[in-house]
């Protein structure tokens, strides 16, 4: 009992020194113009409503190598941490401040290839890079569920925490302790999150010849829902853990897949929306479309190493540039999506002209 009290001891006063050095790396860095970077950033997430705030790992390699790797090897607690300690930082900022700030860590220096996930990074932070081949629409889950306890001696509401995919009945009532009478889940009164499951797979160019390539499934709560889409490449930062593990089935089934629970997630190419033209690179554009031989221009310039195959590389540029979508008078819309599937015999470049 008393060796029990003593590594509850020791357990919080680390807790309590990890909190420490995480409030000290918060309010110790600086940005260009020497302001606090993390103190903006949590006025920023507040102001534009978010309820996450992006941590450039770098800089904690910086602060503290021993708090970098904690981040990477216990990164469920030390999530917990500075989001308690991010969210602190935002009280001070904002009295009225409610709920609370999730990091986003981006930059782990090694990325980790989908095929080379293993069982030794079971419960560590990882980084891996791929394409999205799949994804759900968002759904609702439940993090905390709020019950009612129905029993002559009581009636009170209470909540608790769900932390896997299922919901379990509570062996007792919080507030009275009795086991006794009915335990009724109230979900209108519960809490939620959006939640979205997406797999990516490996990039055509990062596969082995002669192998398949292979997939991940990552799940993304919170802000993280539909920030991207199939066809994007991404670098997502997030815990491996094995599917399926803390379902209250009576059987327990002894082969498990690795999945991500995605704690960032990025795209590694910027989308046409955001990318900023110079008067100069409109008067080349426009200086280029008088060009007569401007479409075979644009074919030449996809896989010029690659010897013929013109007719696949003006599909493949008429699938960069798209179609115009139409709209008929009688309501029905035409897409202008451009649609490319190669086929061929192994070994005649399609992954390379793709």
């Amino acid at each position: 009992m008393v060796r029990a009290m003593e590594a509850s001891v020791d357990l919080r006063e680390t807790r309590e020194d990890l909190l420490g050095r995480v409030l000290e790396f918060i309010e110790s860095v600086r940005d260009k113009d020497g302001s606090i970077k993390y103190r903006a950033r949590v006025r920023e997430a507040i102001a534009s409503g978010s309820r996450s705030v992006v941590i450039d790992y770098i800089d904690i390699i910086n602060f503290d190598d021993e708090l970098a790797r904690n981040v990477i090897e216990k990164p469920e607690e030390l999530i917990e941490i500075f989001s308690e300690a991010l969210t602190n930082i935002a009280r001070t900022e904002y009295i009225l401040f409610q709920g609370s700030l999730s990091p986003r860590f981006r930059g782990i220096p090694q990325s980790i290839a989908i095929r080379e996930l293993r069982n030794e990074h079971i419960g560590k932070l990882v980084q891996v890079s791929g394409i999205v081949v799949k994804m759900t629409p968002p759904k609702q889950k439940m993090i905390k569920a709020m019950w009612q306890h129905i029993s002559p001696e009581c009636g009170e509401k209470f909540d608790i925490e769900v932390k896997s995919d299922t919901i379990e009945k509570p062996p007792y009532c919080r507030r009275c302790g009795l086991s006794s009478g009915i335990f009724k889940l109230l979900e209108n009164e519960s809490l939620y999150t959006d939640h979205q499951r997406i797999s990516i797979g490996e990039m055509p160019e990062e596969v082995p010849s002669g192998q398949m390539p292979r997939q991940v499934q990552v799940i993304l709560e919170g802000d993280l829902v539909d920030r991207v889409r199939p066809g994007d490449k991404v670098q997502v930062v997030g815990i491996v853990r094995l599917s399926g593990v803390g379902s209250s089935s009576r059987r327990s089934k002894a082969v498990y897949e690795i999945e991500l629970y995605g704690n960032n997630i990025e795209t590694r190419d910027k989308g046409v929306e955001e990318i900023e033209l110079s008067e100069e690179d409109i008067d080349e554009i426009r200086r280029l479309a008088k060009d007569p031989m401007i479409t075979r221009k644009i074919i030449a310039s996809i896989a010029p190493a690659i010897y013929g195959h013109w007719d696949v590389k003006e599909a493949i540029a008429l699938l960069l540039f798209g179609g115009v979508p139409k709209h008929r008078s009688d309501g029905t819309k035409i897409r202008g999506d451009v649609h490319v599937l190669i086929i061929g015999d192994p070994g005649t470049a399609k992954s390379q002209l793709l």
